[in-house]
């Protein structure tokens, strides 16, 4: 019996190899539905429920959606039972595209959308590439069909860098037709002709991508007034439906464009009717009712498996009830650490902000400045001490001038300005002013800027970019970290309690 069972599930491989093999075509059915046949008496059902996904993946290849419907839904009732997610996932791609044929835009979108947060684990992608590519070049056709290009683009762009990892390139070319459709929508026609062009040289056996790709490309040839190379793409749809009528839709609708095309030529006119005709009387015969066999056998089972779900969920809401009281009284004592926290930061903030305003009218580096008239001791500095004070002197005389914030200072050019080398002025800056150049002079600009702003409601009403500028700092954030790092507090602080420090004293 271990025998048998071992034969019949190497046959059903067997038939599923080449299903695969015979992709996309009438004889990939046959062999799926032979992937059932020999299942049926097994008892692990893995392999009848892989036959019946195979089977409608095939089906919906050779535009048998119905019946493609069909056999996902019974696919679905294994997986389920198995609690398989990917495998889940992957009829939710195939019903997806489903909802995409018969104009559910939106249902489709949040299908994909659904099956990409699966793929934000990186283990998830590694392990299924192939299905994480067919999800992104999905995702990003669904934002191109709600006309949001640049999400379009995100994700083709994605999938055209994941997929040129692969050893095969999977799904590649319809990639570049993806990010074509994307920059069309955007009127890039140039970058969008490009791309498809060259996904389409690439393209062998997706005909149905090939003709809808024709089409596109016709367009753009449309937009930039080229009717020549307009009709040439629109005949290539026409020969390829010749040869694979499973392209059937994309050539109705390369037939209704021709037909416009042709409103001189009467003759042209009626061959085009012909085969509008021919089409129509093909597309009468299919199955109809797709909507509603979605909506009845896979929608609304799914709508009550979520009700399920809710009445576990507030069930088990129930049980764990004492726990949330417990997470409450913990919430309520971060809370209460956070208020203190905050009180105690805003009466430091506060004392800053008195301290600020007592020495505003100090001019020069707070807490690091040295009186030019001060002597300099030699142990303090391995210089001479005529050269130290005559430095100091000069240093003095520069931060009186204000200069600071007028130009982008660097040690060199100081260094130049004051008749020094730069050895000799960095050494004096390091070991009397304490500290480095660089926050020499953003303390000398912090310093001129409180001043300035104690005394100038003019300047006090400029945004926080405008007053970095002023006081020549190139941006809004790194006026505001040097003001941070000097007084304690930020400037949007100190504006505010100046205001209205200000407002009380009137």
């Amino acid at each position: 019996m271990v025998k048998q069972n071992n034969n019949v599930a190497e046959l059903a491989e067997a038939y599923y190899t080449l299903s695969e093999i015979f992709s996309h075509s009438e004889d990939a059915v046959k062999y799926s539905d032979s992937i059932i046949q020999v299942s049926q008496n097994l008892e692990d059902k893995a392999y009848l429920a892989k036959g019946y996904l195979q089977k409608g993946i095939q089906l919906y290849y050779v535009v048998e959606y119905n019946e493609a419907l069909k056999n996902y839904l019974k696919a679905n009732e294994y997986y389920s039972e198995q609690k398989d997610e990917f495998k889940q996932l992957i009829i939710r791609h195939y019903i997806g595209l489903l909802k995409s044929k018969i104009h559910e835009n939106n249902e489709a979108f949040n299908i994909f959308k659904e099956n990409m947060s699966f793929f934000k684990k990186l283990e998830h992608q590694e392990k299924h590439k192939k299905q994480y590519l067919k999800s992104l070049f999905a995702i990003s056709n669904a934002y191109i069909l709600n006309k949001r290009a640049d999400s379009a683009q995100f994700y083709s762009k994605k999938g055209i860098q994941v997929s040129s990892d692969t050893e095969d390139k999977y799904l590649y070319p319809l990639f570049l037709l993806s990010y074509g459709s994307a920059k069309l929508i955007q009127k890039e026609y140039k970058t969008a002709l490009d791309s498809m062009i060259k996904g389409t040289s690439l393209i062998e056996d997706k005909k149905i991508s090939l003709a809808m790709n024709y089409i596109h490309i016709s367009s753009i040839y449309d937009s930039i007034n080229d009717k020549t190379k307009s009709i040439y793409y629109l005949d290539k749809v026409d020969s390829t439906y010749k040869k694979s009528p499973q392209v059937i839709l994309q050539a109705r609708d390369a037939y209704e464009a021709l037909f416009k095309k042709y409103e001189d030529n009467a003759e042209k006119q009626l061959e085009i009717i012909k085969k509008l005709l021919s089409v129509d009387s093909i597309l009468k015969t299919r199955p109809t009712n797709l909507s509603k066999q979605i909506a009845e056998q896979y929608d609304t089972p799914k709508l009550i498996s979520e009700k399920e779900k809710l009445i576990t969920k507030l069930e088990t809401e129930k049980k764990t009830e004492k726990l949330i009281n417990w997470f409450l009284v913990l919430f309520v004592l971060i809370l209460s650490a956070i208020i203190i926290y905050v009180g105690r930061r805003n009466l430091i903030n506060k004392k800053r902000f008195k301290i600020l305003l007592e020495n505003r009218n100090e001019h020069a580096v707070k807490k690091n400045s040295t009186h030019p008239k001060e002597k300099s001791r030699r142990e303090d500095i391995d210089l001479p001490s005529e050269v130290v004070d005559t430095i100091l002197s000069k240093l003095d005389k520069f931060e009186r001038s204000n200069q600071f914030v007028t130009k982008q200072y660097t040690l060199s050019l100081l260094a130049k300005e004051l008749n020094t080398n730069n050895g000799y002025l960095s050494k004096i800056i390091n070991t009397k002013k304490k500290t480095s150049f660089s926050q020499y002079i953003n303390n000398l600009r912090i310093d001129y800027a409180v001043t300035r702003l104690t005394e100038d409601s003019k300047l006090r009403s400029y945004t926080i970019k405008a007053i970095a500028k002023e006081f020549g700092f190139n941006t809004a954030q790194s006026f505001t970290t040097a003001f941070h790092k000097n007084t304690g507090i930020y400037p949007s602080y100190f504006l505010k309690n100046l205001k209205n420090k200000i407002a009380e004293n009137r």
